[in-house]
């Protein structure tokens, strides 16, 4: 009981202190918890989903803001619906894209990755990566990824009826893809995610540079073609394949184009390529094009045994991907095989266990290790 001065008691006193203390302790941890969030906003943004306008600028340049995080996205570019779908393993935001990206899915890992994705709308792009908008606002994406640098046609029509619109650019560069991870992995509140992919293709890159680095041999003649049914042609320097060629220790024979071009059967003849590539885009495309044709077939690639079709495995290894990694060790493997030291399925199974996480399944990962064989490389 209270004295009747009005004091009080000595242990009611000391009660109060300590509850008093408890208090002040747990406010100072909770400011400590949350400080690293107050002073490192990449981190508050992938710990809870934004609530708050999300902005970033895109590739051609433009602001893009967004209310929130989106939950759902459309991709018109044929690469970056596989690029969401690995970036946002856990739960994908993709409700439609472009029929190619669907024919790639479909030919590949991807589709036992990412069965879901086999059943989403293709019909939201025209002829020439024209965007349907009648269909788009149909299906109401919070987000539309296009491509930039290609005319105001492809963008203006989308911003015209109110789609919320990121553009990525294309310019046979590495930092093409790498820009395309940094902008979808800022407005998806994917950085984290983001930057892992980054830090694998760092990785990776390092290994065939330093393997390549330590070859004496005189680098191999290299020719990719983008097209090689209804005539030929060659990817140039322009071209992304020109970049994955140079990096696994190749000389593009078609180089001096710049873009990729129609070219001749004797401009092949006078290349004289070591080695050819073979686009995995036509169906049905196989070295049997090159050696069994008259003039072809005597270039050295068909001599060699050296004409090879670029693999499907998750996506096509021609274009830029998430998994150009794979295709690196890949090409690094076909030009040179053990004369590097490079294990290369080792390399390229611990590729594909970053790249697809816990949906990597055994079938799935022998479609990804199918390309790299157990045979060696012709040359």
């Amino acid at each position: 009981m209270p004295k009747r001065d009005g004091k009080k008691d000595v242990g009611a006193v000391m009660h109060e202190t300590r509850i008093s203390a408890t208090v002040a302790t747990r406010h100072l941890l909770l400011a400590l918890m949350l400080a690293p969030l107050l002073c490192f906003p990449s981190l508050r943004a992938e710990a809870t989903p934004a609530k708050s306008p999300v902005t970033a600028r895109d590739q051609s340049g433009r602001v893009v803001t967004l209310p929130a995080f989106p939950d759902t996205i459309a991709t018109i570019p044929m690469p970056l619906a596989p690029l969401l779908l690995t970036l946002q393993l856990d739960d994908p935001k993709l409700v439609a894209m472009h029929p190619e990206s669907r024919t790639a899915i479909e030919a590949g890992a991807l589709r036992w990755l990412f069965p879901e994705s086999r059943t989403l709308p293709t019909d939201i792009v025209g002829r020439g990566f024209m965007p349907n908008v009648e269909a788009l606002l149909t299906l109401g994406p919070e987000l539309v990824v296009q491509w930039g640098g290609r005319g105001d046609d492809l963008l203006d029509p989308l911003e015209r009826a109110g789609l919320r619109t990121a553009a990525v650019l294309y310019r046979g560069r590495e930092d093409d893809i790498t820009g395309w991870l940094e902008l979808l992995g800022t407005l998806t509140g994917s950085t984290t995610r983001a930057q892992e992919l980054l830090e694998l293709r760092q990785a990776v890159r390092h290994t065939v540079e330093t393997a390549v680095a330590s070859i004496s041999a005189p680098p191999p003649r290299v020719l990719y073609l983008f097209r090689a049914t209804g005539g030929l042609q060659a990817g140039g320097q322009d071209s992304y394949m020109h970049y994955a060629i140079e990096l696994a220790g190749g000389i593009n024979v078609a180089a001096s184009m710049g873009s990729t071009r129609p070219v001749s059967v004797e401009q092949v003849l006078v290349w004289n390529p070591d080695i050819i590539l073979l686009n995995s885009f036509e169906a049905g495309l196989t070295p049997a094009r090159i050696y069994q044709d008259p003039l072809l077939s005597l270039t050295p690639a068909a001599r060699l045994r050296a004409v090879h079709t670029m693999p499907i495995g998750g996506y096509r290894w021609d274009p830029p991907s998430h998994e150009s990694p794979l295709a690196w060790l890949w090409l690094t493997q076909r030009f040179w095989n053990k004369q590097v030291p490079i294990d290369y399925r080792s390399e390229a199974r611990t590729a594909a266990e970053i790249i697809y996480g816990d949906r990597l399944s055994e079938k799935a990962l022998r479609i990804l290790m199918g390309p790299f064989g157990g045979r060696e490389a012709p040359r």
